[in-house]
């Protein structure tokens, strides 16, 4: 029981990484077929979180792009801010890139899904998905070189 439990944890992480990033990459393969409205940029900044751990004494700092938009379709109004699928933090230079090629005010081209109007995005990748698959998929070998080499 001692060497299958780290191992099926490490399985258990692996694989919700993996779905995480399968999960992002068909969306984004799929809404590249939706249809494309009018919309407009209401809002758009780059919003630090910082997190401190009182057991590590350390601090960590997360960025995210914040870009609202609104967008008209048959004459209903939607707003969303979701910029692409997958993960929302980034790098403070990705976000601060996204910000900049969103700025309030602007016009965009937003793509979104016909059966759920109100799920939209404005690019059609998916951000952080390579890396979910990748650590995925190391964490899943590694339970497996583990499982083999504590048996």
């Amino acid at each position: 029981m001692s060497t299958f439990l780290p191992s099926l944890l490490l399985v258990m992480m692996g694989g919700v990484l993996l779905g995480m990033g399968f999960i992002a990459r068909k969306k984004a393969k799929a809404s590249v077929s939706w249809p494309l409205a009018a919309g407009v940029i209401l809002s758009s900044e780059v919003r630090e979180r910082s997190r401190y751990d009182s057991s590590s004494h350390s601090s960590r700092t997360t960025y995210e792009a914040a870009v609202n938009y609104q967008y008209t379709i048959m004459g209903q109004v939607y707003t969303s801010d979701r910029v692409s699928s997958g993960q929302k933090n980034a790098s403070r230079k990705n976000c601060n890139e996204i910000v900049a090629k969103y700025p309030a005010g602007a016009q965009v081209s937003v793509r979104y899904d016909p059966d759920k109007p109100q799920d939209a995005v404005l690019e059609t990748i998916a951000r952080g998905s390579t890396g979910n698959l990748i650590l995925g998929a190391v964490l899943l070998a590694l339970a497996v070189v583990l499982y083999i080499w504590l048996a």
